[in-house]
């Protein structure tokens, strides 16, 4: 998941001789192999630049090279991007994640132009948004990939299979980033739901992929809102959000581990979740 979409020698071929101003034959003596290869590999970085976004990104690659005392020696990682975008990899990586459970629905996708943020939506409905810095990052490790019309003010991006883990699917959903055991709680619900007679619904299941997107960013975009919430949900009720949306408890290790009688756990997450949908009125999850 943490290798850049663009090769790195690619990458060091292209900066050292647009930004460094090296001959190719240097870097072609450098790397052991012939000009030819050297020519190549900054065409194809050039024609990435086609690309609003990849533009924007190999842009902040030149401006932060250019700021450096000396040119850094070796092939280009993870660091040089997380300083060229001003994000690091785990909060690009906690405020993307937060997003896949909307963007694995087959219908979801990002839409970004000239704006601070990706809108994330799913079919015709906006579901969220990414800061365009983090929207960048997961582009240049291949998160996200482009589809579409890219030619228009707006351009539509979709998760990869690289980031979902498996096929784009509506559930069960397993995140590409790890083992998704924060997902477990989630599962408890939709267990539930597909019961002959639930107590849960698609509504709680929504409202539940809402709560888990505040938490995940509740540090960066939705710091005000995750603290509304926690101001105006009952104390207990809030503990139980976060234990099931947030931390991926299941249903049997929440009635153990906040001492709640058998099989009570769907009636009180229900009532957390309609709670929550209270307190955020009409704005559902303004991310």
């Amino acid at each position: 998941m943490n290798a850049l979409a663009i090769p790195p020698l690619e990458l060091v071929a292209y900066l050292q001789n647009v930004v460094d101003g090296r001959t190719m034959e240097s870097t072609a003596q450098e790397f052991g192999c012939p000009r030819s290869t050297i020519l190549r590999r900054i065409r194809r970085v050039e024609d990435k630049r086609d690309h609003p976004e990849w533009d924007a990104i190999i842009g902040a690659l030149e401006e932060h090279r250019r700021s450096l005392r000396a040119p850094p020696q070796g092939l280009p990682g993870t660091k040089i991007l997380q300083d060229a975008l001003g994000v690091s990899m785990s909060v690009a990586q906690a405020e993307f994640e937060a997003h896949l459970p909307v963007l694995c629905q087959n219908e979801a996708s990002l839409l970004i132009g000239d704006m601070p943020f990706a809108a994330v939506t799913d079919g015709a409905e906006p579901r969220g948004k990414l800061a365009r810095n983090v929207m960048l990052f997961a582009l240049a490790f291949g998160w996200v990939e482009p589809f579409g019309d890219q030619t228009g003010k707006v351009r539509q991006f979709r998760a990869t299979k690289k980031a979902l883990g498996v096929e784009r699917q509506t559930a069960p959903f397993r995140s590409g980033f790890g083992d998704g055991a924060f997902l477990n709680g989630l599962a408890s619900i939709e267990n539930d739901i597909r019961r002959k007679k639930p107590t849960l619904t698609g509504e709680h299941l929504k409202a539940a992929q809402d709560f888990q997107s505040i938490f995940f960013t509740r540090e960066t975009l939705t710091a005000d809102t995750y603290r509304s919430l926690q101001a105006a949900v009952i104390p207990r009720l809030f503990d139980v959000l976060v234990e099931v949306c947030g931390l991926g408890t299941r249903f049997e290790e929440l009635e153990r581990k906040m001492g709640f009688p058998a099989r009570s756990a769907k009636v009180i997450v229900a009532l957390a979740l309609e709670s929550m949908n209270r307190a955020l009125g009409d704005t559902r999850c303004d991310l």
